[in-house]
Formats: C-alpha cells, structure tokens, sequence
C-alpha cells in the first residue's frame, strides 16, 4: 500500500509512525498517507482478520476509530 502511495506525487507516507493520545497513551499507526493536493490525512491499518462474520467489518471500523480518534492533532 506504502509503496503504490510513495509513486503519487500529492501523496507523503509515513511507515510506524507514534502518536500521543489526548490522555497520554503512546500508539502506533501502521501508514499514515497525507494527501498534499487536498489537505487530507489518511491512518491506513493493515490489520487482517481470520473469523468472518457478517458485521465484521463494521465492527473493525469502529474499532480502529475507537483506537485512533483520542490521538493528539499535530
């Protein structure tokens, strides 16, 4: 994913990259892609998951929500 992004000119990618969330947690985002062209931020989580179900993905997204949205802005 990292790689096909670098290759977009409007596009910066960070590998690993630490956040700081707003009570003090440190994590750790997989990619983080900025779309210069559009001043937009993307956190990309390459998580695979094995067990399938029918709200799993909903589920994921608001898991990777939960997990990311408290992370400091900078």
């Amino acid at each position: 994913i990292a790689k096909s992004l670098i290759n977009l000119k409007t596009f910066q990618v960070f590998e690993e990259v630490q956040c700081i969330s707003t009570e003090g947690f440190i994590k750790l985002a997989d990619i983080i892609t900025v779309d210069t062209k559009h001043k937009l931020g993307y956190i990309l989580d390459p998580t695979v998951r094995f067990q399938s179900y029918a709200i799993q993905a909903k589920e994921v997204h608001e898991e990777k929500q939960k997990h990311y949205q408290p992370c400091a802005k900078f």
